[in-house]
């Protein structure tokens, strides 16, 4: 089985996911415009186009979190390798239960000069990095905006406790597994620290792309008031770990689109909130799109 996975019909999966993800893409485009969530007319491509930028700019923000964490185990290890099983890993996103692209990049690893078991702790590491950073940077933002206040009354305080006792909680994470990776204080924690930089701007690229997606479709918002970025950055955080989170749903559709509607509700103006999660579905599916595309040329 392994072995079929890392022949040719693996490079022709990828490509065949890719054209039914071009296909749907077109589809969801049709019936958005059709129903009226997306007006082609007044439409504003060049926002649109600045979100694919930003969309591809955070992935390859997670292609150099993935070169860090490698470079931590196996120095030697070819970049560009690790640049294409990344890439390529990508179309598993796709996949339900959300997590195949992990056990996709472990099976890339595999058979190369690197141990089976370091490369599982570090595709753990990626993840556990990725979605905590996410959550922080939601807990950050929800001392700005409290979006429960309408609903329950909770101090901030307790928000700023809750972030506290998670950033603790993923201190303690961090040490177990650089024990299990058996390396030391310096070298793991100088590298997490360059990594969790990595990831927090391939979030603000995120979020930066949900925000040209607004602009796109003729949405009302005031980014000059701190409420109206923290919304954008609850939505996206919340939205992807919350379409991570119910393995059930590919890619996390449905999901991460109602979470975002909720987040935004009473901040954006104007236009259906789903008008804007599907702009950003389109940008993020057309950004990986190409990226995989372009790690197919690479031999």
């Amino acid at each position: 089985m392994t072995a079929f996975l890392r022949s040719n019909w693996r490079k022709r999966i990828e490509t065949l996911f890719g054209l039914i993800g071009a296909g749907l893409l077109i589809y969801f485009l049709i019936r958005a415009e059709r129903e009226g969530q997306l007006n082609l007319l007044t439409f504003k491509w060049k926002w649109f186009i600045l979100a694919v930028l930003s969309a591809s700019a955070s992935t390859c923000m997670g292609v150099i979190n993935l070169v860090l964490l490698v470079a931590m185990i196996a120095p030697t290890f070819s970049v560009a390798q690790i640049v294409t099983i990344q890439l390529r890993s990508i179309p598993a996103r796709y996949l339900p239960g959300s997590f195949w692209n992990v056990p996709t990049k472990w099976m890339g690893f595999t058979g190369k000069d690197i141990q089976a078991g370091s490369v599982s702790r570090v595709l753990m590491l990626e993840l556990a990095l990725l979605y905590g950073i996410g959550t922080l940077m939601f807990l950050l933002a929800t001392v700005w905006r409290p979006w429960y206040a309408k609903y329950i009354d909770v101090p901030i305080s307790v928000v700023v406790v809750v972030a506290v006792s998670a950033m603790l909680l993923g201190v303690v994470g961090l040490e177990l597994g650089r024990r299990s990776l058996n390396i030391t204080i310096s070298k793991f924690y100088v590298t997490i620290s360059k990594a969790a930089l990595v990831v927090a701007v391939g979030w603000g690229f995120m979020v930066i792309a949900l925000g040209c997606c607004v602009v796109a479709v003729n949405g009302l918002i005031d980014f000059s008031q701190i409420q109206s970025v923290a919304a954008l950055m609850e939505a996206v955080t919340s939205g992807f770990i919350g379409g991570f989170l119910l393995i059930v749903s590919p890619g996390g559709v449905g999901v991460r689109e109602g979470i975002m509607v909720f987040m935004l509700d009473g901040i954006v103006q104007g236009v259906s909130i789903i008008a804007i999660g599907i702009c950003l579905r389109i940008s993020i599916a057309i950004a990986d799109l190409l990226l995989v595309l372009g790690s197919l040329l690479v031999k």
